[in-house]
């Protein structure tokens, strides 16, 4: 039937090369099947008369490493042909570089399905892509990209020494890509966010961005890295990153929602000036993930749509004009300077919602508290509207804020459908 099975076969240590030869008659006519079976792990050791990749006999089992097997250059190769050059498009299961020079000829692609790691010698990319399908560890040597570099793996981490640059950088398959804490990556040309999440880790971006409907966030930290020119990030739908407005030059950036999306948080420094560049015509609604929104500086304007927080919510400066409706979604802190307006408000989801000491939130339309509870003790609610209650909202237990009617020029109604509401004050005939 053409099938043969090895069920045990044990080999010294040393490279192999195996031979497997198969006879019978198809037909009526006799045949022999030969199949091959060589070792793995492959390591330059530059025996060719040249330095070409392609080389069979530049490398340990004088044949050239395939999709399978992992690829080392370390000190094995000692003659004149040690500084390998990429003329094929190539995949292998893994890249280790603790020596020689490796040069990815131009408009060819290198795909590594598994682990990369570099501890010494240059990788020089060309004008093609590399592509990663495991984790990317640079700990010394100089490591330049190619033209496109693709992170293709499912839960990897990247671990790079402090700052690594890639010129074009995409995230195009599910799963956590972890940059370690305290690395950056520089992105000196476009970031094409389609699938999976950056965590932890920084991303300075120098090009645009581009966030596809099946990008999944994380607590990465992207900024806006090149304040000599104008750069767009193209929201499309998905989850962004944690965006991060650190500049005056933030300013003349434009952040465009194409469709309804979040972003896994949001903050602008104290060096940020301006109106938060944030471009949404058709009034999506809008997102903030578990880290919230922090304002220390500029102005927001959320428009006619919907912004949903679900983390913390604090602002220590600047100006929040906020959108037609807000909805905080989680637990949460709110710490706003001193006061802060809305215009329709919705408590949605179970789980605290803390008003900070001395606080007051303005609701100028509707009070809407549907689940979760109100907290703080000292924190006030002034509604200038009307107030709906429903079954679901919590006891707030022995901190409960303040609510005011506030509007003493119309008659304002609060329906309770159940549930434990606040303290109600009635200050005014």
């Amino acid at each position: 039937d053409g099938i043969a099975t090895v069920s045990h076969l044990d080999l010294k240590t040393g490279n192999h090369h195996l031979i497997f030869e198969f006879s019978g008659v198809t037909e009526g006519v006799d045949e022999t099947v030969t199949a091959e079976a060589f070792n793995t792990a492959y390591t330059w050791d530059g025996g060719g008369g040249d330095a070409l990749w392609s080389t069979a006999t530049n490398w340990s089992s004088d044949i050239v490493p395939t999709s399978a097997d992992t690829v080392t250059f370390d000190n094995t190769c000692t003659g004149a042909n040690c500084n390998p050059i990429l003329d094929i498009n190539t995949t292998i299961s893994s890249l280790t570089i603790s020596s020689s020079t490796i040069i990815q000829n131009d408009d060819l692609t290198l795909r590594v399905t598994g682990a990369f790691s570099q501890s010494a010698g240059y990788f020089k990319g060309g004008t093609g892509t590399t592509t990663f399908g495991g984790a990317i560890t640079v700990s010394g040597g100089t490591f330049t990209p190619a033209t496109s570099t693709v992170i293709n793996s499912g839960a990897v981490t990247i671990n790079i020494n402090t700052t690594q640059e890639f010129y074009h950088l995409h995230a195009t398959s599910t799963g956590i890509k972890t940059i370690s804490s305290g690395d950056t990556l520089v992105v000196k040309g476009d970031l094409y966010l389609v699938d999976g999440s950056f965590n932890t880790g920084t991303i300075d971006s120098r090009g645009n961005i581009y966030q596809s409907s099946t990008f999944d966030g994380g607590s990465a930290v992207i900024d806006f890295g090149d304040d000599a020119v104008p750069q767009t990030y193209a929201i499309n739908g998905g989850t962004g990153p944690i965006l991060r407005l650190d500049s005056v030059a933030d300013a003349s950036d434009t952040i465009v929602f194409n469709a309804a999306a979040t972003l896994y948080g949001a903050t602008t420094s104290s060096s940020f000036v301006g109106t938060i560049p944030i471009s949404n015509p058709s009034n999506y609604d809008l997102t903030f993930g578990s880290s919230g929104w922090t304002q220390a500086a500029g102005t927001f304007q959320g428009g006619t749509g919907t912004t949903t927080i679900n983390g913390n919510f604090t602002i220590s400066g600047g100006t929040y004009n906020a959108a037609t409706t807000t909805i905080f979604n989680s637990s949460l802190t709110i710490n706003v300077n001193t006061t802060q307006t809305f215009y329709n408000l919705i408590s949605d989801s179970s789980g605290t919602k803390t008003i900070s000491s001395n606080d007051t939130i303005v609701v100028l339309g509707t009070l809407t508290m549907n689940d979760g509870s109100f907290t703080g003790t000292t924190g006030i609610i002034e509604a200038w509207g009307n107030i709906i209650q429903n079954s679901l909202v919590d006891n707030p237990g022995v901190s409960p804020p303040i609510l005011d009617f506030s509007n003493d020029s119309v008659a304002q109604t609060y329906t309770i459908n159940g549930g434990v509401g606040p303290i109600v004050r009635y200050n005014s005939a």
